[in-house]
């Protein structure tokens, strides 16, 4: 290769990753280009994105209208949940508590709940010793403690974002520091906050399933709503709320039922069982107790399931 004043050579690589030799007059230089991946960091996403996209969820599950949908609640909190599906009918929560499999970030794990109770029975809570069941409301509880370091929302800001969305609901204060947002559907759905230092630092979302059919007990009646007075025959909403109750008892298996008399309720007391046994309970499992009246004369009934 001839060297001189003002000429230069390249030789190209026949490759892309090849070496090239460049000479400019007395000197040579030799290149290589490298292939190679460089990865940047995403951007860290600011705590008002964070506390902006929790809002939305609060708000999006609020409004979903069935908690018992884990599905749906899974993919609007974006949460990691190990399901039991000897729990679930009709892929729905139905009577079983749901894990946390992995903690997000704005999560406290430590107080994480999300159960479900669709039986519309439940026993009273005792220490050491099994209660028979009584009528409950059909429900689900989600609890959601918040890691108040990583977000502080307040609860005013669920209202605005409510607000915004156009969505029908109530809101009441029980102190400074709990609030209470209802939204009414087929289910209602109950969210109430509890904050610290203008944080929230809890949340608790609660369902009444199917509210218009809602029985817990003991079912109470009054004469003056259950007895029609021309006929002296049961009204029609209180033969809906007993035939709710005995579409509930054959769910189970029946240990009793106590029906309490309050003050001069004695024609009530034998429509009601006169009603219960045509509609195949047992007299022998139906007992009676007479108690004082406090509030006007009725009758209250509460069936017991093993």
């Amino acid at each position: 290769m001839h060297h001189g004043e003002g000429r230069s050579y390249t030789i190209k690589p026949s490759t892309p990753t090849g070496i090239m030799l460049n000479e400019l007059q007395c000197q040579v230089e030799l290149t290589q280009k490298q292939a190679n991946i460089v990865s940047f960091p995403a951007p860290k996403t600011s705590s008002r994105d964070s506390e902006q996209t929790l809002i939305g969820q609060i708000v999006a599950l609020i409004t979903t209208g069935d908690l018992r949908n884990v599905t749906a609640t899974q993919r609007i909190l974006r949460l990691d949940l190990l399901v039991d599906s000897n729990g679930l009918r009709n892929g729905k929560l139905y009577k079983t508590s749901v894990l946390l499999k992995r903690v997000i970030p704005g999560l406290n794990p430590d107080g994480f709940s999300y159960s479900a109770n669709d039986t519309g029975w439940q026993s009273p809570p005792q220490f050491h010793v099994l209660l028979p069941q009584e009528l409950n409301e059909r429900r689900v509880d989600l609890w959601l403690p918040l890691d108040t370091s990583q977000v502080c929302i307040d609860a005013s800001d669920i209202a605005t974002q409510l607000d915004l969305k156009a969505i029908p609901y109530g809101m009441y204060s029980k102190n400074d520091a709990e609030k209470v947002f209802k939204v009414l559907g087929e289910n209602e759905i109950s969210l109430y906050t509890t904050s610290s230092d203008g944080c929230v630092e809890r949340l608790w979302f609660h369902q009444t399933t199917d509210v218009a059919h809602n029985l817990s007990s003991p079912v109470k009646f009054s004469n003056a709503d259950s007895i029609s007075q021309s006929s002296k025959q049961l009204k029609a909403e209180a033969k809906a709320r007993l035939d709710l109750m005995t579409e509930r008892i054959r769910t189970v298996q029946l240990k009793k039922i106590e029906i309490d008399q309050y003050g001069d309720a004695t024609d009530l007391v034998e429509l009601i069982k006169s009603f219960l046994i045509q509609q195949g309970i047992s007299a022998e499992l139906i007992t009676l107790y007479e108690r004082p009246a406090t509030s006007g004369a009725g009758v209250q009934v509460r069936p017991l399931a093993n």
